[in-house]
């Protein structure tokens, strides 16, 4: 299935299938999956920013244009930051 991206991004067939089939690789992927359901990350693409150890804010879930995005991240930062 990965095949013909491997070949387009030039990426090592051999070490990509021995890693995707390594317990290492999947333990981290048993990470993010769980990472993900802690943050309820429920679409694709979803933007987070994190402000601190305890403090992640969802900026967007799927496709927006940039002006939108920047306008959310900055609104945070500075109500983060009491900057006015």
């Amino acid at each position: 299935a990965y095949r013909h991206l491997l070949y387009k991004y030039a990426i090592d067939e051999t070490i990509f299938y021995e890693r995707l089939h390594s317990e290492v690789f999947r333990q981290k992927a048993y990470d993010e999956f769980a990472l993900c359901q802690q943050l309820k990350a429920t679409g694709f693409p979803q933007l987070m920013l994190q402000t601190s150890d305890n403090k992640i804010y969802l900026i967007n879930r799927g496709y927006d244009n940039y002006e939108t995005v920047s306008k959310k991240i900055n609104q945070i930062i500075l109500t983060q930051y009491n900057i006015n």
